[in-house]
């Protein structure tokens, strides 16, 4: 067997960088197979010696695998089995870093060599985000079977199921309700009937036991967000739609290459972000999965699309320290950006402050572009307080505090926000702000489902206190 699922830690800013990893891999992986130097011929054993010891100037690499499967049949008689794991990240970060078209020369050869009319191959598994036989350096390839997501032969097998869910989380002790870990990890449609759960969220759920945005596609994130600043508004008005809940209409391409995202149309934008995984279809059309990919949205692909949506004024409003157009301006994004899922209160269970938490994180992610840093959960005072932002530079002088606080029962949402607002200053998280900080803007908010309420205090800096009175 030749093992290639480490292909996927292949990376480097330039193409010298990555073809030092290359050669790692495959140095390591004839360093596994040492032992088959004892049949090799002389001039058979001098290269294999050379490829063990990573030598900079060993000529043929791309080729080294296909002799690698000749070497194993030789030995065992039996043909090669080649598993490859993220197959495509080689040349999605070639892509990102400018050096593609010689990645892709050199990925082509290895693949093609090892992969094509090569006797000594039984069979290859390679598993990755673009179709295999369009991501450009596999189309010379032939005899290729492609199973995606929404194909029946492996439709369990994407993810894992209910009942795999189930028994994880009981064999690990985890308490969360099961309606909470589906409206957070589920929604994966395969096949015609499978529901699958995002593995990677399920396993870290298991090991750290609470609800979280685990879960960050980084590789898809620098391929997608340039090519979402040319969107059409046509695509940004079915995004909104989206972003609403409201099942789209698209057209899942199988001929999208590296080198005509360039040329790049609606289908292949919703194509890339399906692939990618922040979409998932059924007979309805395309959705966004579950809880956490729509974080993923708030973060990044929301802002990303520009003037269509608000969050560039909300950030401008919050550090402008104006309470009352803050609260406005907030409030009103809440109401449209929770209409996306039933949430909040009762109905988020347990964990209901998390997702709140997670949410306004993915809609300030961008405050860092207007010099604030966003710290979450810190220590200051006498506990930990939500969200702190931090001017990065001293000639802005205003730090900003939020506390937020879901209602149970007959609690309303204003004596929410009321008990946050108050737990800012009998903590006094206000210790520890940079000196150059002069004003302090608190913020007490109380969620109840869709609904959400805002109050906030100004204080300034007197006599080495902050003092002042709520606005609103």
């Amino acid at each position: 067997m030749i093992d290639l699922t480490p292909l996927k830690d292949v990376n480097g800013t330039t193409w010298d960088d990555m073809l030092i990893k290359v050669r790692d891999l495959i140095g390591e992986i004839y360093r596994e197979h040492r032992y088959l130097a004892s049949s090799l011929e002389e001039y058979e054993k001098i290269e294999f010696g050379r490829i063990i010891d990573k030598d900079p100037t060993y000529p043929s690499l791309n080729t080294a695998l296909r002799m690698l499967s000749k070497y194993l049949n030789g030995y065992h008689r039996s043909k090669c089995v080649v598993l490859v794991d993220e197959y495509d990240v080689p040349v999605n970060e070639a892509y990102n870093r400018g050096y593609y078209e010689t990645a892709l020369r050199f990925f082509q050869t290895l693949f093609s060599s090892l992969l094509k009319d090569n006797r000594n191959l039984h069979k290859a598994f390679l598993i990755g985000v673009l179709p295999v036989v369009k991501s450009g350096f596999h189309s010379g390839l032939n005899n290729i079977c492609v199973y995606p997501m929404g194909s029946w032969k492996y439709a369990d097998k994407f993810g894992f199921t209910k009942d795999e869910v189930s028994l994880l989380l009981e064999l690990h002790k985890v308490d969360t309700p099961m309606d909470d870990v589906r409206n957070w990890y589920n929604g994966y449609r395969s096949g015609e009937l499978c529901s699958l759960y995002n593995p990677w969220s399920i396993i870290r759920l298991c090991a750290d036991k609470k609800l979280h945005v685990y879960w960050k596609d980084t590789g898809g994130t620098s391929t997608i967000e340039p090519l979402l600043l040319k969107a059409s508004s046509t695509f940004k008005e079915s995004v909104w739609e989206l972003f609403h809940n409201k099942p789209i209409l698209v057209s899942i391409r199988d001929d999208i290459r590296y080198e005509n995202l360039t040329s790049l149309d609606d289908n292949s934008l919703w194509t890339l972000l399906y692939y990618a995984g922040y979409l998932t279809l059924d007979n309805h059309g395309a959705t966004i999965p579950n809880y956490e990919v729509y974080m993923q949205w708030v973060e990044w692909i929301m802002p990303a699309l520009g003037n269509s949506i608000t969050f560039n004024t909300l950030l401008n409003k919050l550090i402008s320290g104006s309470i009352s157009d803050f609260k406005d301006t907030f409030e009103h994004t809440v109401m449209d950006c929770l209409s996306y899922y039933d949430v909040g209160g009762e109905n988020s269970g347990n964990n209901a402050e998390s997702f709140y938490h997670a949410f306004v994180l993915g809609l300030l992610i961008h405050i860092r572009d207007y010099n604030y840093s966003i710290k979450s959960n810190g220590e200051a005072g006498t506990g930990r307080y939500n969200v702190c932002l931090v001017p990065m530079v001293t000639h802005l002088p205003l730090a900003i505090l939020m506390e937020f606080k879901v209602t149970y029962g007959m609690e309303t949402i204003e004596a929410a926000a009321q008990k946050g607002l108050n737990q800012i200053e009998e903590k006094r998280y206000e210790v520890g702000l940079p000196d150059y900080v002069k004003q302090l803007v608190e913020f007490g908010i109380g969620f109840k489902g869709k609904r959400v309420c805002v109050m906030g205090k100004k204080l300034n800096l007197k006599q080495g206190k902050f003092v002042g009175e709520r606005v609103c």
